[in-house]
């Protein structure tokens, strides 16, 4: 279980982890010369209030964020470049506060990307939606464990029941065949819970263990 090239998003798995997982991509090109990878925060808005979020989640769209036409024209250029393209994460906010992120998925899959999401475990995350994003041709979501334990988890994303809402996410992706990264933020508020974090993610089957 090991890491990335960005801090809480979907990307490279590496030799030696202890499921012998095949690498999903390596850096083999000059990254002046194009990105390895895209996190494209399609949207502010977000039901959760976390304490390290960088995106200023709010409870509405912000104005100005991309359309669904400037979406996959941003994908167009992605695809333009020599392959292997950049890898591409939609993220947030909250991605699946965008009633258009099946649409943007499926698109671009299309054009030959490798398409990741990262939502945030609200009401909005249901089987529905996860079978939409897998119908789309989503290969991989990343998932938030901030805490070791409900008290710890829910203290740092601001709302009471999300550590078990996670919990309960992770094994409807492990039970419809999805494949997700355990993403988990490191402070000195919960750094004491590290060993239980870690068991967490081996003990729910994440495909990565993301810390930062």
């Amino acid at each position: 279980m090991t890491t990335t090239t960005h801090p809480g998003h979907p990307g490279v798995h590496h030799p030696g982890h202890p499921g012998g997982h095949p690498l999903v991509r390596e850096i083999k090109h000059d990254l002046s010369q194009k990105p390895f990878i895209v996190i494209w925060e399609v949207t502010r808005a977000c039901a959760l209030v976390c304490k390290h979020c960088r995106a200023d989640a709010q409870h509405h769209a912000a104005p100005g964020q991309l359309t669904t036409a400037q979406g996959k024209d941003l994908m167009d250029q992605l695809a333009s470049y020599e392959r292997p393209y950049p890898m591409l994460v939609l993220s947030g906010g909250d991605c699946f506060e965008r009633k258009d992120l099946n649409e943007l998925a499926a698109y671009g899959v299309s054009k030959g990307l490798h398409v990741s999401v990262s939502p945030s475990v609200t009401p909005l995350f249901t089987r529905e939606r996860i079978q939409g994003l897998q119908d789309a041709g989503v290969s991989m979501l990343s998932m938030s464990l901030d805490g070791g334990t409900a008290a710890s988890h829910d203290a740092f994303r601001g709302i009471p029941g999300t550590f078990d809402r996670t919990i309960e996410a992770c094994h409807m992706l492990n039970e419809m065949g999805m494949r997700f990264q355990l993403n988990t933020v490191f402070t000195k508020k919960n750094i004491h819970d590290a060993p239980q974090m870690m068991k967490n993610a081996i003990d729910l089957g994440a495909f990565m263990f993301y810390t930062f």
